[in-house]
């Protein structure tokens, strides 16, 4: 009997490993796990080349301006005020490399102003003030304006001891001819009408008075993408549109402003990186530079009767 179950297990045939039930469940498995796979790289690419196309279509389709019209201005208002008790602490990495960056392009400007150490300054869009801070620790004995929308962040500048009135910069509270020099630090792409805003800069400035801005690059593609991304947040309008820096430097002529060569300037800010969803993985904040002189003696017309 030993003899015949040997035979007979010696003669039964042999199956071919892959046709074996085991082999089969494998295949089966690598098969579904390579699928799920496939599946999951599909769906990512499929979001990734919708965005690309959203972010593409946006470029084509919503308007930059560079004279530009706010449909709703009290957004970005109520933005920031609602923003102003936590600002300083919030976005003091970008405040502190923004405030840095345009300070080290405008003080080499300074030393052509007529005025020495009693300058009358104003800064339009100062938000807390931190760029009126950083001048009035260099130069103790300015006048300086600090000019906002949002009364929110004025009670922050005021906080600091800087003198503040509530402004939009196409109304200026300012006699004619009656300052050296204007700022604007990360406030121009929220000006509601750049045109009428640097006409009246140039109302208010005195012959051979300085104009400086400081905002942020639509020279980079970051800059680019940051609006975009708002555009799909739902942010206001202004937050969206930046400027090149030939954009500003037109504009300035367009005003009658001498555009001041060798100043105009792009570039990543160190150490600062846009947060999407929060989270600090974006790409380094971009800032651009370009500063203008009136070189006339003419003073324009105030269009209103409000003046410090």
């Amino acid at each position: 009997g030993r003899e015949i179950a040997m035979e007979t297990a010696d003669e039964r045939p042999l199956l071919h490993p892959r046709h074996s039930r085991s082999y089969k469940s494998g295949i089966f498995r690598r098969h579904r796990d390579c699928l799920s796979s496939r599946g999951q790289l599909c769906v990512l690419y499929g979001f990734v080349v919708a965005f690309c196309g959203y972010l593409a279509l946006s470029f084509c389709w919503f308007p930059r301006t560079t004279n530009g019209a706010s449909p709703q201005p009290m957004m970005v208002v109520q933005e920031y005020d609602s923003a102003a008790a936590t600002y300083d602490k919030r976005w003091a990495a970008y405040i502190n490399a923004s405030v840095e960056f345009a300070l080290e392009r405008l003080e080499p400007l300074l030393e052509s102003l007529p005025c020495g150490d009693h300058c009358a300054v104003l800064d339009i869009g100062c938000g807390t003030g931190a760029l009126a801070s950083a001048l009035r620790e260099r130069h103790p004995g300015w006048d300086i304006t600090c000019a906002d929308s949002c009364t929110l962040m004025l009670r922050q500048a005021q906080s600091k001891g800087l003198h503040t009135a509530v402004a939009y910069a196409e109304r200026l509270p300012l006699r004619n001819a009656s300052a050296h020099l204007a700022v604007s630090l990360s406030s121009f792409h929220f000006w509601r009408d750049r045109a009428a805003g640097l006409c009246e800069v140039r109302r208010v400035l005195r012959p051979g008075g300085l104009v400086f801005l400081a905002d942020w690059a639509g020279d980079f593609f970051s800059c680019r993408l940051l609006a975009a991304y708002l555009r799909v947040a739902g942010y206001p309008s202004e937050d969206a549109d930046v400027l090149t820096t030939a954009d500003a430097e037109r504009l300035l002529q367009a005003a009658g402003f001498e555009v001041t060569r060798g100043v105009t300037t792009a570039r990543a800010l160190e150490g600062v990186r846009m947060r999407p969803l929060g989270l600090p993985l974006g790409p380094r904040w971009a800032m651009m530079a370009v500063a203008g002189v009136r070189r006339d003696g003419q003073a324009t017309d105030a269009p209103n009767d409000a003046r410090l």
